[in-house]
Protein backbone atom coordinates (compact mmCIF):
# COMPACT_ATOMS: atom_id res chain seq x y z
CA UNK A 1 0.00 0.00 0.00
CA UNK A 2 1.29 3.43 -0.92
CA UNK A 3 1.61 6.00 1.86
CA UNK A 4 1.04 9.73 1.53
CA UNK A 5 4.71 10.32 2.26
CA UNK A 6 5.62 8.89 -1.15
CA UNK A 7 4.17 11.94 -2.95
CA UNK A 8 4.62 15.51 -1.82
CA UNK A 9 3.94 18.82 -3.53
CA UNK A 10 6.99 21.07 -3.31
CA UNK A 11 5.77 24.05 -5.36
CA UNK A 12 2.56 25.23 -7.01
CA UNK A 13 2.70 28.12 -9.51
CA UNK A 14 0.02 30.02 -11.42
CA UNK A 15 1.36 30.17 -14.99
CA UNK A 16 -0.98 33.01 -15.95
CA UNK A 17 -1.94 31.35 -19.23
CA UNK A 18 -3.22 27.86 -20.01
CA UNK A 19 -0.24 25.52 -19.58
CA UNK A 20 0.40 22.50 -21.79
CA UNK A 21 4.09 21.63 -21.83
CA UNK A 22 6.88 20.92 -19.33
CA UNK A 23 10.41 19.93 -20.39
CA UNK A 24 13.31 19.32 -18.04
CA UNK A 25 16.85 19.94 -19.28
CA UNK A 26 19.05 16.90 -18.60
CA UNK A 27 22.24 18.30 -20.12
CA UNK A 28 25.29 18.25 -17.89
CA UNK A 29 25.48 21.36 -15.68
CA UNK A 30 21.90 22.32 -16.68
CA UNK A 31 19.81 19.66 -14.90
CA UNK A 32 18.56 22.27 -12.42
CA UNK A 33 16.61 23.98 -15.24
CA UNK A 34 13.28 23.26 -16.88
CA UNK A 35 10.72 25.14 -18.94
CA UNK A 36 6.95 25.40 -18.76
CA UNK A 37 5.18 26.57 -21.93
CA UNK A 38 1.67 27.89 -22.53
CA UNK A 39 -0.91 28.03 -25.30
CA UNK A 40 -3.63 30.66 -24.80
CA UNK A 41 -6.49 31.46 -27.16
CA UNK A 42 -7.33 35.13 -26.69
CA UNK A 43 -10.98 35.51 -25.73
CA UNK A 44 -11.25 39.28 -25.69
CA UNK A 45 -11.10 39.58 -29.49
CA UNK A 46 -13.52 38.46 -32.20
CA UNK A 47 -13.35 34.95 -33.62
CA UNK A 48 -11.96 36.33 -36.89
CA UNK A 49 -9.03 38.10 -35.22
CA UNK A 50 -8.52 35.83 -32.23
CA UNK A 51 -4.86 34.96 -31.73
CA UNK A 52 -3.06 32.12 -30.03
CA UNK A 53 -0.44 33.51 -27.72
CA UNK A 54 2.04 31.80 -25.46
CA UNK A 55 5.20 32.08 -23.42
CA UNK A 56 8.06 29.90 -22.26
CA UNK A 57 9.21 30.30 -18.67
CA UNK A 58 12.66 29.10 -17.68
CA UNK A 59 12.75 27.84 -14.09
CA UNK A 60 15.70 27.19 -11.81
CA UNK A 61 15.37 24.68 -8.96
CA UNK A 62 17.69 23.84 -6.11
CA UNK A 63 19.28 20.62 -7.34
CA UNK A 64 20.30 19.58 -3.81
CA UNK A 65 16.83 19.33 -2.31
CA UNK A 66 14.29 20.78 -4.76
CA UNK A 67 12.94 23.19 -2.15
CA UNK A 68 13.80 26.45 -3.93
CA UNK A 69 12.13 27.34 -7.25
CA UNK A 70 12.75 30.54 -9.23
CA UNK A 71 11.36 31.76 -12.54
CA UNK A 72 14.49 33.07 -14.21
CA UNK A 73 13.20 34.33 -17.53
CA UNK A 74 10.05 34.53 -19.67
CA UNK A 75 10.17 34.44 -23.47
CA UNK A 76 6.94 35.59 -25.15
CA UNK A 77 5.87 33.97 -28.42
CA UNK A 78 2.82 32.53 -30.15
CA UNK A 79 1.11 29.52 -28.61
CA UNK A 80 3.46 26.64 -27.80
CA UNK A 81 2.20 23.12 -28.53
CA UNK A 82 5.40 21.23 -27.76
CA UNK A 83 9.04 21.77 -26.84
CA UNK A 84 12.14 19.60 -26.63
CA UNK A 85 15.69 20.18 -25.45
CA UNK A 86 18.42 19.15 -27.89
CA UNK A 87 20.10 15.85 -26.99
CA UNK A 88 23.51 17.51 -27.39
CA UNK A 89 24.56 21.15 -26.85
CA UNK A 90 24.51 23.50 -29.82
CA UNK A 91 27.16 26.21 -29.80
CA UNK A 92 28.10 25.28 -26.26
CA UNK A 93 24.67 25.37 -24.61
CA UNK A 94 21.40 23.41 -24.68
CA UNK A 95 18.96 24.39 -27.41
CA UNK A 96 15.20 24.33 -26.99
CA UNK A 97 13.02 23.66 -30.04
CA UNK A 98 9.38 24.76 -29.85
CA UNK A 99 6.39 23.89 -32.04
CA UNK A 100 4.33 27.07 -32.43
CA UNK A 101 0.71 27.77 -33.33
CA UNK A 102 1.99 30.28 -35.92
CA UNK A 103 3.12 27.40 -38.20
CA UNK A 104 6.71 27.88 -37.12
CA UNK A 105 9.53 26.16 -35.29
CA UNK A 106 11.44 28.37 -32.88
CA UNK A 107 14.85 27.62 -31.41
CA UNK A 108 16.15 29.23 -28.23
CA UNK A 109 19.33 28.76 -26.22
CA UNK A 110 20.24 29.40 -22.58
CA UNK A 111 22.59 32.32 -22.17
CA UNK A 112 23.43 33.84 -18.80
CA UNK A 113 20.31 32.35 -17.26
CA UNK A 114 18.02 33.65 -20.02
CA UNK A 115 16.24 32.05 -22.96
CA UNK A 116 17.37 33.76 -26.16
CA UNK A 117 15.62 33.10 -29.47
CA UNK A 118 18.20 32.08 -32.06
CA UNK A 119 16.15 30.89 -35.03
CA UNK A 120 12.63 30.72 -36.37
CA UNK A 121 11.36 29.21 -39.61
CA UNK A 122 7.95 28.24 -41.11
CA UNK A 123 6.72 24.73 -41.85
CA UNK A 124 3.80 25.75 -44.07
CA UNK A 125 0.79 28.05 -44.40
CA UNK A 126 -2.42 28.03 -42.36
CA UNK A 127 -1.25 25.19 -40.15
CA UNK A 128 -0.34 24.59 -36.50
CA UNK A 129 2.87 22.85 -35.50
CA UNK A 130 1.71 20.21 -33.03
CA UNK A 131 4.74 18.21 -31.99
CA UNK A 132 8.47 17.85 -32.61
CA UNK A 133 11.54 15.83 -31.73
CA UNK A 134 15.29 16.07 -32.25
CA UNK A 135 17.06 13.45 -34.34
CA UNK A 136 19.40 11.61 -31.94
CA UNK A 137 22.28 11.34 -34.45
CA UNK A 138 22.09 14.75 -36.13
CA UNK A 139 22.18 17.71 -33.72
CA UNK A 140 20.75 20.09 -36.30
CA UNK A 141 17.76 17.99 -37.44
CA UNK A 142 14.24 18.35 -36.04
CA UNK A 143 11.14 16.39 -37.08
CA UNK A 144 7.79 18.23 -36.83
CA UNK A 145 4.14 17.13 -37.08
CA UNK A 146 1.27 19.48 -37.89
CA UNK A 147 -2.49 19.96 -37.87
CA UNK A 148 -2.83 18.89 -41.52
CA UNK A 149 -1.40 15.46 -40.76
CA UNK A 150 2.01 16.15 -42.30
CA UNK A 151 5.52 15.41 -41.08
CA UNK A 152 8.43 17.72 -41.85
CA UNK A 153 12.15 17.06 -41.58
CA UNK A 154 13.86 20.34 -40.77
CA UNK A 155 17.48 21.46 -40.84
CA UNK A 156 18.28 24.03 -38.15
CA UNK A 157 21.91 24.68 -39.13
CA UNK A 158 23.04 27.93 -40.70
CA UNK A 159 21.20 30.57 -42.67
CA UNK A 160 19.42 28.03 -44.86
CA UNK A 161 17.47 26.44 -42.02
CA UNK A 162 13.99 25.17 -42.80
CA UNK A 163 12.02 22.21 -44.13
CA UNK A 164 14.06 19.77 -46.24
CA UNK A 165 11.46 17.00 -46.53
CA UNK A 166 7.69 16.97 -46.03
CA UNK A 167 4.96 14.40 -46.63
CA UNK A 168 1.35 13.54 -45.80
CA UNK A 169 1.50 11.06 -42.92
CA UNK A 170 -2.05 11.00 -41.51
CA UNK A 171 -5.58 11.76 -42.68
CA UNK A 172 -6.21 14.18 -39.84
CA UNK A 173 -4.08 15.92 -37.21
CA UNK A 174 -0.67 14.33 -36.64
CA UNK A 175 -0.69 14.79 -32.88
CA UNK A 176 2.73 13.35 -32.16
CA UNK A 177 6.08 12.59 -33.75
CA UNK A 178 9.03 10.88 -32.04
CA UNK A 179 12.44 9.58 -33.06
CA UNK A 180 13.73 6.16 -32.15
CA UNK A 181 16.62 6.55 -29.68
CA UNK A 182 18.51 3.53 -31.09
CA UNK A 183 17.71 3.67 -34.82
CA UNK A 184 18.13 7.33 -35.89
CA UNK A 185 16.57 6.80 -39.31
CA UNK A 186 13.34 5.50 -37.78
CA UNK A 187 10.66 7.94 -36.69
CA UNK A 188 7.17 7.32 -35.34
CA UNK A 189 3.99 9.31 -35.73
CA UNK A 190 0.49 9.16 -34.31
CA UNK A 191 -2.62 10.83 -35.65
CA UNK A 192 -6.28 11.52 -35.11
CA UNK A 193 -6.93 8.79 -37.68
CA UNK A 194 -6.18 6.30 -34.84
CA UNK A 195 -3.00 5.07 -36.54
CA UNK A 196 0.53 4.58 -35.26
CA UNK A 197 3.04 4.68 -38.09
CA UNK A 198 6.77 4.19 -38.56
CA UNK A 199 8.88 5.93 -41.20
CA UNK A 200 12.40 5.44 -42.57
CA UNK A 201 13.82 8.87 -43.39
CA UNK A 202 16.73 7.37 -45.34
CA UNK A 203 14.34 6.87 -48.25
CA UNK A 204 11.60 9.02 -49.65
CA UNK A 205 8.76 8.16 -47.24
CA UNK A 206 6.00 7.68 -49.79
CA UNK A 207 4.79 4.73 -47.74
CA UNK A 208 5.25 4.01 -44.03
CA UNK A 209 7.53 1.24 -42.77
CA UNK A 210 4.60 -0.03 -40.72
CA UNK A 211 1.06 0.92 -39.73
CA UNK A 212 -0.64 -0.18 -36.50
CA UNK A 213 -4.37 0.18 -35.90
CA UNK A 214 -4.29 -1.27 -32.38
CA UNK A 215 -5.38 2.01 -30.78
CA UNK A 216 -9.09 2.72 -31.29
CA UNK A 217 -8.88 6.51 -30.98
CA UNK A 218 -6.36 9.22 -31.81
CA UNK A 219 -2.73 8.43 -30.99
CA UNK A 220 -1.27 11.42 -29.15
CA UNK A 221 1.82 10.23 -27.25
CA UNK A 222 4.87 8.22 -28.30
CA UNK A 223 8.28 7.79 -26.70
CA UNK A 224 11.19 5.48 -27.42
CA UNK A 225 13.11 4.19 -24.41
CA UNK A 226 16.71 5.45 -24.63
CA UNK A 227 17.93 3.02 -21.95
CA UNK A 228 16.25 -0.19 -23.11
CA UNK A 229 16.62 -0.94 -26.78
CA UNK A 230 13.54 -1.80 -28.86
CA UNK A 231 11.00 -0.58 -26.25
CA UNK A 232 8.41 1.94 -27.38
CA UNK A 233 5.47 3.38 -25.41
CA UNK A 234 2.34 4.85 -26.99
CA UNK A 235 -0.78 6.46 -25.58
CA UNK A 236 -4.13 7.44 -27.01
CA UNK A 237 -7.47 9.08 -26.42
CA UNK A 238 -8.69 5.50 -26.00
CA UNK A 239 -7.18 5.67 -22.47
CA UNK A 240 -4.72 2.83 -23.08
CA UNK A 241 -0.93 2.78 -22.73
CA UNK A 242 0.76 0.26 -24.99
CA UNK A 243 4.37 -0.88 -24.78
CA UNK A 244 5.87 -2.37 -27.90
CA UNK A 245 8.93 -4.20 -29.13
CA UNK A 246 9.55 -2.24 -32.32
CA UNK A 247 10.80 -5.43 -33.99
CA UNK A 248 7.28 -6.86 -33.81
CA UNK A 249 4.76 -4.06 -34.07
CA UNK A 250 1.90 -6.48 -34.77
CA UNK A 251 1.22 -6.96 -31.08
CA UNK A 252 1.91 -4.95 -27.96
CA UNK A 253 4.02 -6.46 -25.19
CA UNK A 254 1.81 -4.75 -22.61
CA UNK A 255 -1.52 -2.93 -22.54
CA UNK A 256 -2.63 -0.87 -19.55
CA UNK A 257 -6.00 0.83 -19.34
CA UNK A 258 -5.42 3.85 -17.14
CA UNK A 259 -8.24 6.25 -18.02
CA UNK A 260 -8.44 9.89 -18.93
CA UNK A 261 -6.83 9.95 -22.37
CA UNK A 262 -3.03 9.68 -22.55
CA UNK A 263 -1.62 13.00 -23.73
CA UNK A 264 2.04 12.50 -22.83
CA UNK A 265 4.40 9.69 -21.85
CA UNK A 266 7.94 10.02 -20.47
CA UNK A 267 10.34 7.21 -19.67
CA UNK A 268 12.39 7.70 -16.50
CA UNK A 269 15.78 8.85 -17.86
CA UNK A 270 18.25 6.90 -15.69
CA UNK A 271 17.17 3.30 -16.26
CA UNK A 272 13.94 3.55 -18.23
CA UNK A 273 12.09 1.24 -15.86
CA UNK A 274 9.27 3.62 -14.91
CA UNK A 275 6.86 5.48 -17.15
CA UNK A 276 5.30 8.86 -16.33
CA UNK A 277 1.88 9.41 -17.90
CA UNK A 278 -0.11 12.63 -18.24
CA UNK A 279 -3.72 11.42 -18.49
CA UNK A 280 -5.85 14.40 -19.44
CA UNK A 281 -8.95 13.77 -17.33
CA UNK A 282 -7.28 11.47 -14.82
CA UNK A 283 -4.18 13.19 -13.44
CA UNK A 284 -0.59 11.96 -13.55
CA UNK A 285 0.58 8.39 -12.93
CA UNK A 286 3.85 6.49 -12.59
CA UNK A 287 3.86 2.95 -13.98
CA UNK A 288 6.28 0.22 -13.01
CA UNK A 289 7.71 -1.21 -16.24
CA UNK A 290 10.56 -3.20 -14.73
CA UNK A 291 8.88 -6.34 -16.04
CA UNK A 292 6.30 -6.21 -18.77
CA UNK A 293 2.98 -8.06 -18.60
CA UNK A 294 0.40 -8.44 -21.36
CA UNK A 295 -2.37 -7.68 -18.89
CA UNK A 296 -0.86 -4.31 -17.92
CA UNK A 297 1.62 -2.52 -15.69
CA UNK A 298 1.08 -1.71 -12.00
CA UNK A 299 0.63 1.94 -11.06
CA UNK A 300 3.09 2.90 -8.34
CA UNK A 301 1.90 6.45 -7.71
CA UNK A 302 -0.92 8.77 -8.77
CA UNK A 303 -0.55 12.54 -8.49
CA UNK A 304 -4.05 14.04 -8.42
CA UNK A 305 -3.48 17.59 -7.22
CA UNK A 306 -4.21 19.34 -10.52
CA UNK A 307 -7.75 20.59 -11.09
CA UNK A 308 -7.83 20.62 -14.89
CA UNK A 309 -6.57 18.77 -17.97
CA UNK A 310 -3.27 17.01 -17.23
CA UNK A 311 -1.10 17.85 -20.23
CA UNK A 312 2.61 18.37 -19.50
CA UNK A 313 4.93 16.32 -17.29
CA UNK A 314 8.60 15.44 -17.08
CA UNK A 315 11.10 13.72 -14.83
CA UNK A 316 13.45 16.14 -13.12
CA UNK A 317 16.30 15.43 -10.75
CA UNK A 318 16.99 12.39 -8.59
CA UNK A 319 17.60 13.45 -5.00
CA UNK A 320 19.97 11.73 -2.60
CA UNK A 321 18.58 9.79 0.32
CA UNK A 322 18.53 11.79 3.56
CA UNK A 323 18.41 10.68 7.14
CA UNK A 324 15.82 13.21 8.16
CA UNK A 325 13.09 12.34 5.66
CA UNK A 326 10.66 12.03 8.54
CA UNK A 327 11.07 15.75 9.17
CA UNK A 328 10.18 16.79 5.59
CA UNK A 329 6.84 18.22 6.67
CA UNK A 330 8.50 20.67 9.05
CA UNK A 331 10.94 22.08 6.51
CA UNK A 332 10.29 25.54 5.15
CA UNK A 333 8.81 25.85 1.69
CA UNK A 334 7.07 22.46 1.59
CA UNK A 335 3.38 21.76 1.20
CA UNK A 336 1.23 19.05 2.80
CA UNK A 337 1.37 15.62 1.18
CA UNK A 338 -0.31 15.41 -2.20
CA UNK A 339 -3.54 13.50 -2.66
CA UNK A 340 -2.68 9.85 -3.09
CA UNK A 341 -4.80 6.95 -4.22
CA UNK A 342 -3.75 4.39 -1.63
CA UNK A 343 -6.38 1.73 -2.12
CA UNK A 344 -5.15 -1.81 -2.48
CA UNK A 345 -7.21 -2.27 -5.62
CA UNK A 346 -5.59 -1.84 -9.01
CA UNK A 347 -5.25 1.93 -9.54
CA UNK A 348 -5.01 1.72 -13.32
CA UNK A 349 -8.74 1.15 -13.77
CA UNK A 350 -8.26 -2.36 -15.15
CA UNK A 351 -8.95 -5.70 -13.46
CA UNK A 352 -5.97 -7.64 -12.20
CA UNK A 353 -4.80 -10.57 -14.31
CA UNK A 354 -5.07 -13.74 -12.16
CA UNK A 355 -1.86 -15.69 -11.88
CA UNK A 356 -1.32 -17.71 -15.02
CA UNK A 357 -4.34 -16.28 -16.85
CA UNK A 358 -2.42 -14.09 -19.31
CA UNK A 359 -2.62 -16.24 -22.39
CA UNK A 360 0.38 -16.74 -24.66
CA UNK A 361 -0.76 -16.04 -28.19
CA UNK A 362 0.19 -18.10 -31.20
CA UNK A 363 2.63 -16.89 -33.84
CA UNK A 364 -0.23 -16.03 -36.20
CA UNK A 365 -1.59 -13.55 -33.68
CA UNK A 366 1.65 -12.69 -31.97
CA UNK A 367 4.14 -14.11 -29.55
CA UNK A 368 4.83 -17.65 -28.47
CA UNK A 369 5.53 -18.49 -24.84
CA UNK A 370 9.27 -18.57 -25.49
CA UNK A 371 9.15 -15.17 -27.17
CA UNK A 372 7.22 -13.77 -24.23
CA UNK A 373 9.88 -15.11 -21.86
CA UNK A 374 12.61 -13.56 -23.99
CA UNK A 375 10.82 -10.21 -23.95
CA UNK A 376 10.52 -10.35 -20.18
CA UNK A 377 14.23 -11.12 -19.88
CA UNK A 378 15.10 -8.18 -22.13
CA UNK A 379 12.88 -5.91 -20.07
CA UNK A 380 14.89 -6.82 -16.96
CA UNK A 381 18.24 -6.33 -18.68
CA UNK A 382 19.39 -3.55 -16.38
CA UNK A 383 21.55 -5.21 -13.74
CA UNK A 384 20.19 -5.67 -10.24
CA UNK A 385 23.49 -4.31 -8.93
CA UNK A 386 23.03 -1.03 -10.81
CA UNK A 387 19.47 -0.68 -9.57
CA UNK A 388 20.49 -1.34 -5.98
CA UNK A 389 23.23 1.28 -6.27
CA UNK A 390 20.68 3.84 -7.45
CA UNK A 391 18.27 3.06 -4.63
CA UNK A 392 21.09 3.30 -2.11
CA UNK A 393 22.25 6.67 -3.44
CA UNK A 394 18.90 8.19 -4.42
CA UNK A 395 15.47 7.68 -2.93
CA UNK A 396 13.43 10.50 -4.46
CA UNK A 397 12.60 12.04 -7.81
CA UNK A 398 11.52 15.62 -8.41
CA UNK A 399 8.89 15.81 -11.15
CA UNK A 400 7.22 18.80 -12.83
CA UNK A 401 3.68 18.78 -14.26
CA UNK A 402 1.23 21.31 -15.63
CA UNK A 403 -2.48 21.49 -16.30
CA UNK A 404 -4.46 23.53 -18.78
CA UNK A 405 -7.53 25.51 -17.74
CA UNK A 406 -6.37 26.16 -14.18
CA UNK A 407 -3.03 27.38 -15.66
CA UNK A 408 -1.10 25.52 -13.00
CA UNK A 409 2.46 24.26 -12.68
CA UNK A 410 3.32 21.83 -9.88
CA UNK A 411 6.70 20.55 -8.81
CA UNK A 412 6.39 17.41 -6.72
CA UNK A 413 8.46 14.71 -5.15
CA UNK A 414 8.08 10.97 -5.54
CA UNK A 415 9.82 8.72 -3.06
CA UNK A 416 10.22 5.11 -4.09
Amino acid sequence: MMTSKQLQTLHSVDTGQTADCVEWCHAESYSHMFVCATYQLQQETSAETRKRIGKITLYHIDSACGKSLEAQHVLACSGVLDSKWSPAPLDGSPALACALSSAEVMLASVRDGRLVETQRFPIGDDVIALSLDWAPDTPSRVIVSDSRGRLSVCDTAGAGCGVTQQWQAHDFEAWIVACDRWQPALIYSGGDDCKLKGWDVRVTPAAPAFVSKHHTMGVCSIQSNKQREHLLATGSYDENILIWDRRNIKVALSETHIGGGIWQLKWEPLFGEHLLAACMHNGFHILDCTRLAECGQPVLASYLQHESLAYGADWGIALPASRDDDDDQSRAGTSPPAEVDSSEEDRSGRSECPAGSCSNRTHSGTRTASAAAAAAAAAAAVSATARCALVNDFSKYVIASCSFYDHSLHVWQWQW
